[in-house]
């Protein structure tokens, strides 16, 4: 069924005349709604070969969604309002539907211009005087508060720890670039000692030289695979994505059991968002070496794709692997909780706590899928310790507001309401409920 949005638009006012009326009716289209309604105006032959427009005015105006888009929060949309005689643009409104509303309030703020004045044309025209525009149609899709994303973001780190050596001190970093000149100095063709200066001006964040080495290393041996995986990394790095990715496929030509080549251009194919070959390369690596790691990747590239019980079963086999894998454990409790499985992404989630308790999504979560259980107080809790933990997570103070709401504690929850408006000014959502809360307290 067709959900009908009534509101009304424009009245302008001007010295009453004896005049006569057109009365005009519209109806715009865009693949999701329409917009119709009527207007009038006055108006009077000023001679044989001119109109004069006097007042316009507008009693009706509806919104009518066809294919509204699924979870969607809001539709803003303006109206344009010109005069066909040259164009003349006279005035802009805009609207904001809510995905709960049904009906609109009928008494809207007045649009009022100056516009109106002096318009002229000649009367045969008089019939198509106006004409309406419908223009910056932007949807925004529903956010359920209470089920945060999971932050589903490769942990790289480890993969750097497995390819690179731990950083050195500045004095043992001298000393081996030391080391490694002298070398590249007697043995110009030595590309072992190339690629190994290059590793330490890596370890050092001296990316271009870096670079150099690499380059060398590779011009020197175009079979060294690991020069080729660094270089990719780097240009990674960099956002010279085609570059990366030629090289970690090269590094492929010369190994094709070269985890830690699959490994890294799954992760430049999970930036690039091209899940599904991310999905592929991690599940070589995996043929290759089973590691927690890249089960916990592939199980993110899937959520992606949003195959969530092939996520699950990955994040699973990741903690099956090892069981203080915290971003495992975080991104199933999360999932489950996404799903509606809540009970059981609270156990997650509290086992994640345990193991560490500055991990603060992990409060904020547990928090949001309390919210869903109706148990305000544990989630009062949970938000309460993320913002110990990080004041500057403003969703807290949010979701804060709704655990407070639901035990009642009105004058609590405007508190946090007003803390979160302070950097979500145009929030228009906790706005009102900010208001209902004050006017609950006036009465």
């Amino acid at each position: 069924m067709q959900k009908i949005l009534a509101f009304s638009l424009f009245l302008v006012a001007s010295t009453l005349v004896r005049a006569e009326e057109t009365y005009k009716t519209f109806s715009l289209k865009s693949s999701d709604f329409e917009v119709y309604g009527n207007f009038s105006y006055l108006w009077k032959n000023k001679n044989q070969d001119s109109t004069e427009i006097l007042q316009f005015s507008q009693t009706e105006l509806k919104a009518n969604l066809i294919n509204s888009q699924q979870n969607f929060a809001s539709v803003k949309f303006a109206l344009e309002l010109f005069f066909t005689q040259n164009n003349k643009f006279l005035g802009k409104q805009v609207y904001e539907i809510f995905s709960e509303q049904t009906n609109l309030p009928k008494n809207l703020e007045v649009f009022t211009t100056k516009n109106f004045e002096n318009l002229t044309l000649k009367p045969n025209q008089i019939e198509n005087a106006f004409e309406f525009r419908l223009a910056d149609i932007v949807w925004t899709q529903k956010i359920d508060f209470q089920k945060l994303p999971p932050e589903f973001i490769p942990n790289k780190k480890s993969l750097v720890e497995r390819v690179f050596p731990e950083k050195m001190g500045k004095k043992e970093f001298e000393k081996a670039l030391l080391h490694f000149t002298k070398v590249v100095r007697n043995e110009p063709e030595n590309s072992s000692a190339y690629f190994k200066r290059g590793e330490n001006f890596f370890n050092q964040e001296l990316f271009q030289n870096a670079l150099d080495d690499f380059t060398k290393a590779i011009e020197l041996d175009p079979n060294y695979k690991e020069a080729f995986l660094l270089r990719g990394i780097l240009y990674e790095r960099q956002e010279k994505f085609e570059f990366a990715l030629n090289d970690f496929n090269s590094a492929l030509k010369i190994d094709k059991n070269y985890e830690e080549a699959y490994v890294n251009r799954a992760y430049l194919n999970f930036k690039l968002d091209f899940s599904e070959d991310a999905v592929k390369d991690f599940s070589e690596a995996l043929r290759i070496n089973e590691t927690d790691e890249s089960y916990t990747n592939r199980g993110c590239c899937y959520f992606n794709l949003k195959s969530y019980e092939l996520a699950l079963a990955d994040f699973s086999k990741a903690i099956e692997l090892e069981k203080d894998n915290l971003d495992a454990l975080f991104n199933r409790g999360t999932l489950l909780g996404f799903l509606g499985k809540n009970e059981l992404a609270i156990v997650d989630l509290t086992s994640l706590i345990e193991k560490n308790p500055n991990f603060v999504e992990a409060f904020i979560n547990r928090g949001n899928f309390y919210l869903e259980l109706k148990d305000y107080t544990k989630a009062e809790d949970d938000f309460r310790q993320s913002l110990v933990l990080e004041p500057s997570y403003n969703v807290s103070h949010y979701n804060f507001a709704l655990a407070l709401v639901g035990n009642q504690k009105y004058r609590d929850a405007i508190w946090q309401l007003k803390k979160y408006l302070e950097n979500e000014p145009t929030d228009t959502e906790a706005q009102k409920m900010l208001e209902n809360l004050k006017k609950l307290l006036n009465k």
